[in-house]
Parts: structure tokens; C-alpha cells; sequence
């Protein structure tokens, strides 16, 4: 999937940080409005240096009623919810 944005007479000229060298992120750039932030493909997490994607080395699983969780002990904010379906009751 991508998106593609161009430059039609009349309209201001808007730059995209992500455009060259992936914005200097290892997996994703998002673009924002005025900035982006890197991001993580599903299985790593944003390292401390918030450029680059690795592996978790040190998480924690926890389960509720109908998820589990993998929250990193490694990294704040890189807390998520392991997509597994058909759960009935997670102990």
C-alpha cells in the first residue's frame, strides 16, 4: 500500500521529512501534520533512540478475561496487545 502526493498548480508546496532516508526511521515514518515520529511493525518496539525497531528482549505477558498483553520492561510506551482471536478466558 502507499500514497502519493503531488503538487497541482495553486496549491502551497508541502514537504515530507519521511520522503528522504525514511525520515532516518528503520521501518516507519508517519508523517504528521507539522513533524512524524518513527514507528514498529507488529513484533518490535521502538528502541529508546525512538529511530530504530528491534526485538524485545525483556517483556512481561499478561493475560485479562479476553486479551493478552506484552508490555516491554526494556522501553516505556511500547506496551500491546498480542492479537490472538478465539480467547474464551485467558488466566
Amino acid at each position: 500500500m502507499g500514497l502519493k502526493a503531488v503538487k497541482i498548480d495553486g496549491f502551497r508546496t508541502l514537504t515530507n521529512p519521511c520522503a528522504k532516508g525514511n525520515g532516518g526511521c528503520s521501518h516507519l515514518c508517519l508523517n504528521r501534520p507539522k513533524d512524524y515520529i518513527c514507528a514498529c511493525p507488529y513484533g518490535y518496539e521502538l528502541s529508546t533512540d525512538l529511530r530504530n525497531c528491534v526485538v524485545p528482549e525483556a517483556f512481561l505477558l499478561l493475560t485479562r478475561k479476553e486479551n493478552i498483553y506484552r508490555i516491554s520492561i526494556e522501553n516505556y510506551n511500547n506496551d500491546a496487545i498480542i492479537p490472538i482471536s478465539g480467547i474464551k478466558d485467558a488466566r
